[in-house]
């Protein structure tokens, strides 16, 4: 990958350029997933997150972070999240994971993961929530199993 034109965060996979924000799997990591998950190259692992042109109802196919094939959205442009570290103005991604059949005593049920990530241009992920949910199709039922809030604590830099 060419990160000529890129910005690159120190000590990390993340890097953006004109086509949104990706992250970038690191030789030794790439060589793992080649073998394990015999990937012939780069391309086939790329894990894009932000897609731009970005606006309210796109949406791209990417992989997430467990290499699982992932339909990614964005579905708010411009909402005011409130976090210990400030109020920002956000544009949020959504996505749902692909579904994990589970075994045991759960064995009958799938397990479905909504994800939504709010971003502040210039700052960067301020907030995602996590919903979690058990269905099963043959009893028609649905419940919910975890819901999680996350939000950004502060931020590293003087804003003045």
């Amino acid at each position: 990958i060419n990160l000529e034109n890129d910005s690159l965060i120190f000590d990390s996979g993340l890097f953006i350029n004109d086509l949104g924000m990706m992250f970038y799997v690191p030789d030794e990591i790439f060589e793992y997933y080649k073998k394990a998950y015999k990937i012939k190259n780069r391309k086939d692992l790329q894990q894009q997150t932000i897609k731009t042109p970005l606006f309210k109802g796109c949406s791209w196919e990417s992989l997430d972070y467990s290499l699982i094939k992932t339909i990614y959205t964005c579905n708010i442009m411009d909402t005011l999240i409130e976090t210990p570290a400030g109020k920002f103005n956000c544009f949020a991604i959504s996505t749902q994971s692909a579904e994990a059949v589970l075994k045991g005593a759960y064995k009958d049920f799938t397990l479905l993961t909504n994800y939504k990530s709010c971003y502040a241009q210039g700052v960067g992920k301020v907030a995602e929530f996590t919903t979690t949910y058990m269905t099963n199709e043959k009893l028609g039922i649905s419940f919910l199993q975890m819901t999680s809030e996350v939000y950004l604590q502060e931020v590293w830099w003087d804003e003045e």
